[in-house]
Protein backbone atom coordinates (compact mmCIF):
# COMPACT_ATOMS: atom_id res chain seq x y z
CA UNK A 1 0.00 0.00 0.00
CA UNK A 2 1.21 3.44 -0.91
CA UNK A 3 0.71 6.46 1.30
CA UNK A 4 -1.39 9.48 0.40
CA UNK A 5 -0.86 11.31 -2.87
CA UNK A 6 0.26 14.91 -2.41
CA UNK A 7 -0.57 17.45 -5.11
CA UNK A 8 1.25 20.76 -5.25
CA UNK A 9 -0.43 24.02 -6.25
CA UNK A 10 1.88 26.98 -6.69
CA UNK A 11 0.77 30.61 -6.88
CA UNK A 12 3.42 32.78 -8.43
CA UNK A 13 3.87 36.14 -10.07
CA UNK A 14 4.09 36.43 -13.84
CA UNK A 15 7.72 37.54 -13.61
CA UNK A 16 8.62 34.51 -11.48
CA UNK A 17 6.90 32.11 -13.87
CA UNK A 18 8.76 33.73 -16.78
CA UNK A 19 12.07 33.20 -14.96
CA UNK A 20 11.30 29.56 -14.18
CA UNK A 21 10.11 28.98 -17.75
CA UNK A 22 13.47 30.30 -18.95
CA UNK A 23 15.25 27.89 -16.61
CA UNK A 24 13.46 24.87 -18.13
CA UNK A 25 13.73 26.24 -21.67
CA UNK A 26 10.02 26.92 -22.20
CA UNK A 27 8.58 30.07 -23.75
CA UNK A 28 5.75 31.21 -21.50
CA UNK A 29 3.68 33.99 -23.02
CA UNK A 30 1.70 36.11 -20.60
CA UNK A 31 0.11 39.23 -22.03
CA UNK A 32 -2.13 40.70 -19.34
CA UNK A 33 -4.49 42.75 -21.50
CA UNK A 34 -5.18 39.77 -23.81
CA UNK A 35 -5.72 37.48 -20.83
CA UNK A 36 -7.98 40.01 -19.15
CA UNK A 37 -10.14 40.32 -22.29
CA UNK A 38 -10.30 36.54 -22.71
CA UNK A 39 -11.33 36.02 -19.09
CA UNK A 40 -14.03 38.66 -19.40
CA UNK A 41 -15.48 37.19 -22.61
CA UNK A 42 -15.53 33.68 -21.14
CA UNK A 43 -17.07 34.85 -17.84
CA UNK A 44 -14.27 33.19 -15.89
CA UNK A 45 -14.08 34.21 -12.27
CA UNK A 46 -10.59 34.93 -11.02
CA UNK A 47 -10.23 33.02 -7.78
CA UNK A 48 -9.22 35.82 -5.44
CA UNK A 49 -11.97 34.67 -3.05
CA UNK A 50 -10.59 31.12 -2.99
CA UNK A 51 -7.04 32.29 -2.46
CA UNK A 52 -7.05 35.69 -0.73
CA UNK A 53 -4.20 37.83 -1.97
CA UNK A 54 -3.07 41.44 -2.17
CA UNK A 55 -1.94 40.88 -5.77
CA UNK A 56 -3.73 42.36 -8.74
CA UNK A 57 -6.01 39.47 -9.80
CA UNK A 58 -5.22 39.38 -13.51
CA UNK A 59 -1.48 39.14 -12.88
CA UNK A 60 -1.90 36.12 -10.62
CA UNK A 61 -4.61 34.03 -12.16
CA UNK A 62 -6.03 31.14 -10.22
CA UNK A 63 -8.54 29.05 -12.09
CA UNK A 64 -8.98 25.31 -12.53
CA UNK A 65 -7.60 23.69 -15.65
CA UNK A 66 -10.60 23.17 -17.94
CA UNK A 67 -11.00 20.58 -20.66
CA UNK A 68 -13.92 22.54 -22.12
CA UNK A 69 -13.10 23.75 -25.61
CA UNK A 70 -14.37 27.31 -25.14
CA UNK A 71 -11.84 27.83 -22.31
CA UNK A 72 -8.78 26.62 -24.25
CA UNK A 73 -7.80 30.22 -25.01
CA UNK A 74 -6.80 30.61 -21.35
CA UNK A 75 -3.91 28.17 -21.60
CA UNK A 76 -0.53 28.44 -23.29
CA UNK A 77 -0.37 26.32 -26.40
CA UNK A 78 2.80 24.36 -27.18
CA UNK A 79 5.06 24.91 -30.18
CA UNK A 80 5.16 23.04 -33.48
CA UNK A 81 7.23 20.14 -32.13
CA UNK A 82 4.34 19.40 -29.82
CA UNK A 83 1.75 19.57 -32.57
CA UNK A 84 -0.41 16.81 -31.09
CA UNK A 85 -0.71 18.69 -27.79
CA UNK A 86 -3.64 21.06 -27.66
CA UNK A 87 -2.66 23.22 -24.67
CA UNK A 88 -0.08 24.03 -22.02
CA UNK A 89 0.91 20.44 -21.24
CA UNK A 90 1.05 18.84 -17.81
CA UNK A 91 4.75 18.18 -18.39
CA UNK A 92 5.45 21.91 -18.69
CA UNK A 93 3.22 22.72 -15.73
CA UNK A 94 5.00 20.13 -13.59
CA UNK A 95 8.46 21.27 -14.75
CA UNK A 96 7.61 24.83 -13.72
CA UNK A 97 6.33 23.65 -10.33
CA UNK A 98 9.36 21.41 -9.76
CA UNK A 99 11.73 24.21 -10.73
CA UNK A 100 10.12 26.50 -8.15
CA UNK A 101 10.10 23.77 -5.47
CA UNK A 102 13.77 22.89 -5.95
CA UNK A 103 15.12 26.43 -6.55
CA UNK A 104 17.36 27.92 -3.84
CA UNK A 105 15.70 30.09 -1.21
CA UNK A 106 17.72 33.11 -2.42
CA UNK A 107 15.87 32.81 -5.74
CA UNK A 108 12.49 32.52 -4.03
CA UNK A 109 12.29 28.73 -4.18
CA UNK A 110 11.57 26.22 -1.43
CA UNK A 111 14.92 24.37 -1.79
CA UNK A 112 13.29 20.98 -1.36
CA UNK A 113 15.59 18.12 -2.30
CA UNK A 114 13.14 15.87 -4.14
CA UNK A 115 15.79 13.30 -5.15
CA UNK A 116 16.98 13.02 -1.56
CA UNK A 117 13.41 12.54 -0.29
CA UNK A 118 12.86 9.76 -2.84
CA UNK A 119 16.21 8.14 -1.93
CA UNK A 120 15.31 8.20 1.79
CA UNK A 121 11.88 6.72 0.95
CA UNK A 122 10.07 9.76 2.37
CA UNK A 123 8.59 10.33 -1.08
CA UNK A 124 7.69 7.48 -3.44
CA UNK A 125 7.76 9.36 -6.73
CA UNK A 126 7.47 12.76 -8.35
CA UNK A 127 5.68 12.89 -11.69
CA UNK A 128 3.17 14.83 -13.73
CA UNK A 129 -0.38 13.60 -14.30
CA UNK A 130 -1.00 11.79 -17.57
CA UNK A 131 -2.90 13.31 -20.43
CA UNK A 132 -4.68 10.22 -21.67
CA UNK A 133 -5.59 11.42 -25.16
CA UNK A 134 -1.95 12.24 -25.94
CA UNK A 135 -0.71 8.96 -24.49
CA UNK A 136 -3.20 6.98 -26.58
CA UNK A 137 -2.05 8.77 -29.74
CA UNK A 138 1.65 8.19 -28.96
CA UNK A 139 1.06 4.50 -28.23
CA UNK A 140 -0.90 4.13 -31.46
CA UNK A 141 1.94 5.74 -33.44
CA UNK A 142 4.72 3.73 -31.77
CA UNK A 143 3.07 0.32 -31.61
CA UNK A 144 1.54 0.41 -35.06
CA UNK A 145 2.49 -2.80 -36.91
CA UNK A 146 4.10 -0.95 -39.83
CA UNK A 147 6.14 1.53 -37.74
CA UNK A 148 9.82 1.11 -38.52
CA UNK A 149 12.41 2.10 -35.88
CA UNK A 150 13.41 5.19 -37.87
CA UNK A 151 9.75 6.28 -38.09
CA UNK A 152 9.10 6.39 -34.33
CA UNK A 153 7.55 9.80 -33.51
CA UNK A 154 10.41 11.05 -31.34
CA UNK A 155 9.06 14.62 -31.35
CA UNK A 156 5.74 13.53 -29.85
CA UNK A 157 7.48 11.32 -27.27
CA UNK A 158 9.81 14.18 -26.32
CA UNK A 159 6.87 16.58 -26.02
CA UNK A 160 4.91 14.21 -23.78
CA UNK A 161 7.52 12.50 -21.61
CA UNK A 162 10.41 14.93 -21.78
CA UNK A 163 13.76 14.99 -23.49
CA UNK A 164 15.53 12.20 -21.60
CA UNK A 165 13.09 9.40 -22.36
CA UNK A 166 12.92 10.41 -26.01
CA UNK A 167 16.72 10.28 -26.21
CA UNK A 168 16.93 6.84 -24.56
CA UNK A 169 14.18 5.50 -26.76
CA UNK A 170 15.89 6.77 -29.90
CA UNK A 171 19.33 5.18 -29.29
Amino acid sequence: EYGPCVCVCIHSSTARLQREAGRIGFSLETVNYKLRATLDTLNVQVGVDKCPSTWYPYDYIYCPFAERVHKHKLFKKPGELEGSCKMFTSRHRSELALSIITAPIEQGGAKIYVDSLIHRKKLIACFQPNEDDLLIQIKADVFHVLTMPWAVPVGKIRAYYGEKIAMYGHI
